[in-house]
Parts: structure tokens; sequence; C-alpha cells
């Protein structure tokens, strides 16, 4: 776990040979550019290419198709625009066809009652005469002697008569308490006719998406070359030009620095590459082991720890998982989530990202086990004390007080390893010092209170005095204010003062810790209630007595199964970036985004 040093660098070539460069550079992929210029308008003529909006709809359009094709073979003549424009008219056309059959399904629905029939045509001999459909409610069937027309009654339903008006002329408004049924001058069988005709069609299109899916590739590289070119024409509108020259700031990796070096000395650039100076802000780039990369997205989900602090990756992996699965406290369904990483999912193939989120998965499963067999919970039910399981059960969730001082401890180590870490990362800064002080009243603190817990009064004065011994560090080191006039010392002494007073903030903090022990008890006490009301069930309803107490247990687990999931990530989730990152990090900093070509990555 390490946050990769960064090196400050200055590239200086002939604005002639500019574009060639910087594109030689974004081939080298290790730059994270620093504008020297604000940027402008890098958009430029897509020469008949389609837009970024386009072939993003497209790709959705074809993504989304229950089949795949292979993958054509991209050649000198493939024609993207072209690609994009024909998935998206075959996008177009079936939006248009949905529209029109659920229209047509609609007008079928209202003609229903009056059964299967065709509307006359012109050639027919009605005289001129029209048919108008009205649903009259029962309520209103007196109306129906007011009709000035030849009519007929084709059904009644339950709850209205559906009746036919022949008339030559359009019926008055207010002749029935309802307006005439629209049938557009067809019938139910020309509407199913015309209806039979869009499925078709519609079927038609469908093997005609599922063919296109064979471009799927072609256009995820063309919105990678797009992207590459924008981001091109962005570092080319901010770079500083000047008398046939140009020059590129930017940030490279230590490990890279060489090889950057090697490349554009051999292109016939200058370059100069310098440490950060104090002032400097580098982009943050972690750097982790295969197992512990899904804390790199939990320390990416809130902000990006900064440059010159930190890497909180692992602690935060380790911690969230921990959290997880004390709210969890179910070895069954820790299990469950074990089991959900190892099933093959559509969300584990998703790339990198995938494999990191099965990863998670995983460790929060493996977690959740742990702790659930510690607690003695196996789907709200305790193994018996003399079983193998039951000599494992070494954490019992009801007994308030010392799960009460498990979770304060918990709270305890996790904020004094997050200023031991804070100290650590700014050593050997007046601040640093101060830090360690703030870790010697916690501990002290809970110290004292588990000394006068137990009835050992000098136990709990000595930890008064490690409580006493850090807050005087924190008031003496607490600021980093330079000292130039003697009133300087009185404004350190100040700050100080200032900063001592956040004992509240670490008080109130360590106390949210105690939503771990709440969470849990309630997971447990509902899963056995659960169980309870399910045996209830069994032994009071004769004959399907048992099939009811499965459907309590399932809808039951599944309930509480989803709860507790949902606090375990906003709850874990929380103390790590609220209470933990309080203490452990100095401010936000920005990723590390190098200036790269992505299309090779399609």
């Amino acid at each position: 776990m390490s946050i990769v040093p960064m090196r400050k660098v200055t590239l200086c070539g002939p604005a002639s040979a500019k574009r060639g460069l910087v594109r030689g550079l974004q081939d080298l992929g290790c730059l994270h550019v620093v504008p020297l210029n604000p940027p402008g308008d890098e958009t430029a003529a897509t020469d008949g290419q389609p837009s970024e909006q386009d072939a993003q709809r497209a790709l959705r359009f074809l993504r989304d198709a229950p089949y795949r094709r292979h993958q054509a073979a991209e050649t000198p003549d493939t024609d993207l625009g072209e690609i994009v424009r024909q998935v998206l008219a075959t996008k177009q056309r079936r939006r248009d066809l949905l529209d029109q059959r659920e229209e047509i399904q609609a007008q079928l629905d209202a003609l229903a009652p009056w059964g299967d029939f065709d509307l006359p045509g012109d050639d027919a001999t009605l005289g001129g005469a029209q048919l108008w459909f009205y649903a009259v409610p029962n309520r209103h069937a007196d109306t129906l002697a007011r009709i000035p027309y030849a009519w007929v009654e084709a059904a009644r339903s339950e709850g209205a008569r559906h009746i036919v008006v022949v008339t030559r002329e359009t019926p008055p408004a207010d002749m029935l308490p309802v307006a005439p049924v629209r049938t557009n001058g067809t019938g139910t069988r020309a509407l199913r006719r015309e209806l039979a005709a869009i499925d078709s069609e519609l079927d038609g299109l469908e093997v005609e998406r599922i063919a296109l899916t064979r471009h799927i590739d072609t256009i995820r590289r063309g919105l990678a070359r797009a992207a590459d070119a924008a981001a091109l024409a962005r570092t080319l509108a901010t770079t500083h030009d000047e008398t046939g020259l140009f020059a590129l700031q930017a940030w490279v990796p230590l490990h890279r620095a060489g090889e950057l070096r090697r490349r554009v000395t051999a292109q016939g650039m200058a370059v100069r590459i310098e440490r950060p100076g104090p002032q400097d802000q580098p982009p943050t780039l972690l750097a982790n082991a295969p197992a512990a990369q899904p804390g790199e997205d939990l320390a990416h989900f809130y902000h990006v720890p900064p440059a010159r602090d930190w890497d909180p990756s692992g602690v935060l992996l380790a911690s969230f998982a921990l959290f997880f699965a004390i709210i969890l406290s179910d070895a069954g369904y820790g299990a469950i989530v074990l089991l959900t990483a190892a099933l093959p999912l559509g969300l584990w193939r998703r790339g990198a990202v995938g494999v990191r989120m099965r990863r998670l998965t995983a460790a929060l499963g493996v977690a959740s086990v742990g702790v659930g067999v510690l607690t003695g919970s196996y789907f709200g039910v305790t193994p018996p004390a003399g079983s193998l399981a039951g000599t494992l059960n070494l954490v019992d969730l009801t007994d308030y007080t010392a799960a009460m001082k498990l979770a304060v401890l918990i709270g305890v180590l996790h904020l004094a390893l997050g200023n031991a870490a804070w100290a650590a990362a700014h050593w050997p800064r007046r601040m640093a010092i101060g830090r360690l002080g703030w870790v010697a009243a916690t501990l002290g603190g809970f110290a004292a209170w588990l000394a006068w817990d137990a009835g050992s009064r000098p136990g709990a004065l000595a930890a008064l005095g490690v409580v006493g011994l850090g807050l005087l560090t924190v008031i003496v080191f607490q600021s980093d204010r330079p000292v130039r006039r003697p009133v300087d010392h009185l404004l350190r002494a100040l700050d100080g003062l200032l900063g001592v007073a956040s004992v509240t903030k670490l008080f109130g903090d360590v106390l949210s810790y105690l939503r771990l022990f709440a969470l849990g008890l309630a997971t447990a006490l509902l899963a056995a209630a659960f169980n309870d009301i399910a045996a209830d069930v069994r032994t009071s309803v004769s004959g399907l007595g048992v099939l009811l107490a499965g459907l309590v247990l399932v809808a039951g687990h599944g309930l509480t199964f989803v709860l507790a999931v949902v606090s375990g990530v906003v709850h874990g989730l929380r103390l790590d970036y609220i209470e933990f990152y309080g203490w452990s990090l100095s401010g936000e900093g920005y990723p590390y985004t190098p200036l790269e070509r992505t299309e090779h990555r399609v």
C-alpha cells in the first residue's frame, strides 16, 4: 500500500513538430499534463464521423440485444459513420413500431367488448352512414331512450352496455354521458392484421439488430479513437507556444521518469525532471497488491487522498469488511455473500472493475462468515453449547455491556490508527507529534473507562494521566505556525487550545461505533424472531403448517438479509468516510490521469 511518488516534468521542443511529439508522448502514456494555457474549444471537424453521443447510443442499443454475433474484423474500408447511422435507423424504426403497436393494442382493448368485426368500407351499402361505438354505464342506461338514431346493443358487461349507433352525421356531444370509442375507421379484424404485420417487421428488425452486433467492437474502437483525438487536441491547446518553441508541463511517476527522459531526448526535446516544490500539488496514483486493490475503489469512491498523505486502501478494505461483518453477525448470511462472489454473474465480467468487485464481495463474505461463527448465529439459530460450533461462539451479542465495550474498542483502535497513520505520513512536522497526542488521549480515555468500571481507581487515575499528557501534547504541538515574532508563541498556544477543543468531536466519533453493536444485535434478533414465528406457525397450523413456516422463513430471512446488507454497506462506509477520514487524512487530492492511447485496449 503506497502512493506512487511523482516528479515534475517540463518539456520543450520545436513548435513545428509539436503534434508529432505530443502524439509520441501519448503513445508513451505516463504524463499527467498540467495546462499552461486555459483549454479552448478542441472540438474539430469530424469529416462525416458520428458524434460521440450517437456512437454511445448505437453501442448501448447493440449491447442490449438478446444475442451477439462474432465480431467483424475492421478494415480500411470500414465506414464507422455508416454503421452508426444504420444502427440508429434500426433503433428509431423499432421505437416507432413499438409506439404504433402500443396504440393499436390500446384500440383493440377498447373495442374488445364489441367482438370481432370489420367496419364497412366506402363500397359498402350503408347509404353513407357511419358506425359509432359507445360504452354506456349501467347507471346511465335511461339515456339510451333519448338517442334519435338507429342503434343496437352489441354486448353487455357487468358495468356497461356496449352499443352501436348508425348515423350519417356526427352525433351531438351531449347525446350520451360518454364519448364514443375512437376507432380510426378500423375494425378489430383489421387492427389484428396491422398488429401481426408490425410484429413481423419487429422480428425482422430484431434479426437485423443481432446481425449488427458484429460491429460492437468497431464502434468501441471508434469511440476510443475519438477520445484519444480529443485528449490530444486538448493537450495541444494547453501548451505554451512562443518564438517557434512549445513548452509542456506534466507529472510523471518516479519509476517511469528514466524511460521518459530517454524517449524525449531521442526525439530531440529538452526535458527537466525535478522533485515537487512545497507549493506543488501532484496527482495521486495508488499502488496496491491485487488483493488490496478493491480498497483503492473504496478510497476513490469518497475522495482521493492527497499525494503527500498516505494510502488508506488496505485499512479501508479491512475495516469495511469488519464493520459489514459485525452488522450482518450471521454465518449463514455471510455464506450467501460468499456464494454471490463465486457465482458467474455478469457483474463480475466487466473488466478489471468486475474483478475487483468480486474480490471485495469475497472479502465481505469471508469476514461475515468469520464474525458469524464467533457470534454463534447461523440464520438466527444458536448452536448447542457442547458442539464444535458452540465452542467457537466467543461473542455474546445479548451481553450488552461486553458488546458495547467491544464496539467502543473497535472505534478507539480505528481512530487511533488513523491519527498514527497521519503522524507517520507527515513526520517530522510538529503537527505529527500533536497527532500522537490524540493517539495517547484516545487509548488513555478507553483504558480509564475500563479501569473505572472494574473498580480500579489507581488504574483509572493513571489512564487519566495519559489522557492529560496526550492533550498537553496536542496543545503544544498542534500548530505549525512559524515563529517570527514573540507574539507568534502566543498564537501557537491559542492554536493549541482551539485544537484541543476537538476532544468533544473525538468523544462523539468514538460513540458512533456503537452503531455496530446496535445493528448487529438488530440483525440477530430479527433472524431469531422469524425463526420463532415459523416454529409457531408450523405447530399451530395443521396440514399446511410446514409450507407456511417455510414461506415465513424465506420471506423473513430474505428481508433481514437485505436490511443487514444495506445497513452494512451504508454504516460501514460511513464510519470509514466520516469518522476515520476526519482523523486520518489532511484534505482531498485529485487522481492521476495520464495522457495515453486507449484504442489498443478495446
